[in-house]
């Protein structure tokens, strides 16, 4: 008997990461790349954004933000993924409501920027890592 294995169907249940890991270990490898090209590219894409709105960080800010903008991609990303879109607006808030003294006392421009810049970044990445995957899971379903 030579059969080959039907290939399961999409449960529309899990997330879309839970369903593609099912198929291919190469999804690791592509959310280890996305991650990286996130963590290596995010800091530029909010310089540009400060710069575009004309906005100086504060002194000895941009190390404490850069930690801070980091370690918030890692988790905007971990949880597009796994598709806990209401923990992202748990994250936003959190984050301003620890950043509030600092507005209190400063210009609210440069944190208000550099968080929009990132959290979107992180998000539109995660977008884009989610089509890859959703995709993959696709092809690999009905191939």
């Amino acid at each position: 008997m030579n059969r080959t294995p039907a290939a399961p169907e999409l449960s529309g249940n899990t997330p879309i990461l839970l369903d593609a890991l099912n198929y291919s270990p190469w999804v690791v490898f592509a959310v280890a790349i996305a991650l990286a090209v996130l963590l290596t590219t995010s800091t530029w894409v909010v310089r540009q954004a400060l710069n575009y709105a004309g906005i100086e960080p504060p002194p000895k800010t941009e190390d404490t933000g850069r930690a801070i903008g980091k370690t918030e991609n890692v988790l905007v990303l971990s949880l597009m993924l796994i598709e806990a879109y209401t923990a992202l607006g748990v994250i936003f808030a959190a984050k301003s409501i620890v950043r509030k003294s600092d507005m209190d006392q400063e210009d609210t421009s440069y944190y208000l920027t550099g968080t929009m810049a990132n959290f979107t970044y992180s998000v539109v990445v995660g977008l884009l890592l989610h089509v890859f995957l959703w995709g993959l899971v696709t092809f690999n379903s009905t191939g």
